[in-house]
């Protein structure tokens, strides 16, 4: 007999289990299962606490959990899955406000806590720089746009056009019929204004082309060269030869090359029906048809074509009529 099964006989022998008491035992054990076993048979029911565990017939886990009553006063760990719903619009009421000597506007929404369009929607304000001390402002109690309707306009189109639900509109406006006509006014809560209408209200639409100093207004204006009165469609910003020029707008080039009077030109169209033409420039850095963002650099301050000195002449055009450069730049 070798070691390993030496110690495996030995360790059988004195296994408890088969000593003379356990062997004796062993059919009553037997019995009693026997007497228990139709207790034990699935489906049935075990209280534990007051509670009652149904033990599934596969015995499967998601089964056992579905089926598993809370302990008594213990609260079951259920996930509320319910969403909340936002609170229904209210008709909005409004107030007049004087500004102040020292007031900014976004000062004034802050203090009412609104949003800055918000105010520039209700009071129509088309460039911020044209609030004085003693101007009245609407201010409205909560968030959202002043609408006027349009013709063609639906409720319908309009809750599209502005992201809105048409119940929240009929409710806010207190309107029993779905029905509006054009030059009707409408609150439309939570609505905000687009990024342009922002932009142009703050006058941030357009941006200075280039760094210099102004020699030659928008307006009636003496030739330099001729002393004639003539009409100039523009501004004139005088630097060095050389000084980037920069797009006062994001659009897209629509037409470049040399002009007689404007010297090498870039004309760049933008949204809204604007269109703005740079001149007398040195050197272009920009290729027809281009896309361009709001200060990229389209070319180079020069002398070219009619000029009296390195500069660019700026104009700005709104629907193919020239406008004062000085009422849009920031």
């Amino acid at each position: 007999m070798d070691a390993l099964e030496g110690a495996l006989r030995n360790g059988i022998s004195r296994s408890p289990f088969l000593t003379l008491p356990y062997i004796v035992a062993l059919p009553v054990f037997i019995l009693l299962l026997g007497v228990l076993s139709p207790w034990m048979t699935p489906g049935r029911d075990f209280s534990l606490h007051g509670a009652v565990l149904q033990i599934p017939h596969d015995g499967k886990l998601p089964a056992l959990l579905e089926n598993t009553a809370p302990l008594s006063g213990v609260p079951a760990l259920v996930a509320d899955t319910s969403v909340p719903q936002p609170p229904s619009p209210q008709r909005v009421v409004t107030q007049t406000y004087t500004v102040q000597p020292g007031d900014v506007l976004s000062v004034i929404a802050n203090r009412f806590n609104l949003n800055l369009g918000t105010i520039i929607s209700w009071n129509n304000i088309q460039n911020v720089r044209h609030i004085y001390p003693g101007s009245k402002l609407i201010i409205p109690s909560a968030d959202g746009l002043l609408y006027v309707v349009k013709n063609g306009d639906s409720l319908t189109s309009i809750a599209r056009a502005h992201n809105l639900s048409y119940e929240d509109i009929l409710q806010a406006n207190g309107l029993k019929t779905p029905v509006v006509v054009s030059g009707q006014r409408l609150f439309l809560p939570g609505a905000t204004l687009s990024a342009w209408d922002l932009k142009q209200a703050l006058g941030t639409l357009f941006i200075y082309p280039a760094r210099g100093v102004i020699t030659s207004p928008f307006g009636w204006r003496r030739d330099p060269f001729t002393g004639v009165r003539t009409f100039h469609n523009g501004i004139d910003l005088a630097n060095y030869a050389g000084t980037p020029v920069h797009a006062s707008m994001a659009g897209r080039v629509v037409d470049m090359g040399f002009n007689s009077g404007y010297g090498n030109y870039v004309v760049l169209s933008h949204e809204g029906g604007f269109q703005t033409l740079y001149g007398h420039l040195r050197a272009f850095e920009v290729s027809q048809g281009e896309w361009v963002e709001q200060g990229q650099v389209i070319g180079r301050m020069g002398s070219t074509g009619y000029s009296t000195g390195p500069h660019v002449h700026f104009s700005i055009f709104l629907r193919n009529r020239a406008v004062n450069p000085l009422n849009y730049l920031y």
